[in-house]
């Protein structure tokens, strides 16, 4: 497993947490390996990807727990909401009906935060 220097500098008393930004952007192998390294060390340690767009399919493709047709698990533990953020600003700008947010939150993939919305 390859080392990255990000694992060490998360020692630092003000370090919350990593949030890998524009993973959309990263071959998902170096998200695997990254997150394998940060997982061994701090294992209760929680990492956010960053894909920024309103395509849940495009989103949930880089959610961890599972790999999709490439064969690859990101580890990432959740990712930004993106496409329900998109959803409420078009509804609140009257550019879409509140159902919207609805048929959103029902076409993206669980996250951890959503399974703990519907508790």
């Amino acid at each position: 497993m390859p080392r990255f220097g990000s694992v060490l500098s998360f020692d630092a008393p003000e370090v919350e947490g990593p949030s890998p930004g524009r993973a959309l952007y990263v071959p998902r192998g170096f998200w695997r390996d990254w997150t394998a390294a940060i997982h061994a060390r701090y294992p209760s340690f929680k990492t956010v990807g960053e894909v920024y767009d309103s395509d849940p399919a495009l989103t949930s493709f880089f959610q961890g727990g599972r790999a999709p047709f490439d064969g690859i698990d990101s580890g990432l533990d959740s990712v930004f909401d993106f496409p329900l953020q998109d959803a409420i600003a078009r509804v609140f700008t009257g550019k879409a009906r509140c159902a919207s947010c609805q048929r959103c939150w029902h076409t993206t993939p669980s996250t951890p935060m959503r399974r703990a919305w519907s508790r």
